[in-house]
């Protein structure tokens, strides 16, 4: 039973880091800056084919299935793993794991609804932005690329940490 966990595990967590690694270099690399010449299309991508749904569930299974590993190692060690250099990568590679969660959730999701909600209504009401509307505009779009660019970063470093940790 403990070893087929384990196996279910590590899949989920495999599995959830390439899909989620794979969407945020997507993003970041192509669909974010190519959204700037196609008006609504980012708004589009998240709202209705749930693209922010999907990115929350392989973030939160890759995750919760990290820190379940994780937490085994530690008690099958009595916590001397989070001491040693194979532990220290992992936690390394949680912690940018957690924190591009945190950039998406907190500030990239947020700023892209916002960003849409914007667009809606001035396309709602057939009118160009005001000057104060086109700077938040601006705002939001430079927080969206900034957020989704620190996301692929953190998610590279979390890849890089699990790819070594058994060599360190």
């Amino acid at each position: 039973m403990e070893h087929a966990l384990l196996l279910a595990l590590r899949l989920a967590h495999v599995a959830g880091g390439v899909m989620w690694v794979g969407a945020a270099v997507l993003m970041a690399g192509f669909v974010v800056p190519a959204a700037r010449e196609a008006e609504g299309f980012l708004p589009r991508l998240m709202r209705d084919r749930r693209a922010g749904l999907y990115l929350m569930a392989t973030a939160l299974t890759t995750i919760l299935s990290g820190v379940a590993m994780y937490a085994r190692m530690s008690a099958l060690t009595d916590g001397a793993f989070g001491a040693t250099s194979q532990g220290i990568t992992l936690g390394i590679g949680g912690i940018a794991g957690v924190l591009a969660l945190l950039t998406g959730a907190f500030g990239t999701g947020p700023a892209a609804r916002r960003m849409g909600a914007l667009g809606t209504r001035l396309r709602g009401e057939s009118r160009a932005p005001t000057p104060d509307e086109a700077r938040q505009m601006g705002r939001l779009r430079a927080r969206v690329r900034w957020g989704t660019a620190a996301s692929m970063l953190l998610l590279l470093t979390a890849t890089a940490c699990m790819a070594v940790w058994r060599y360190v």
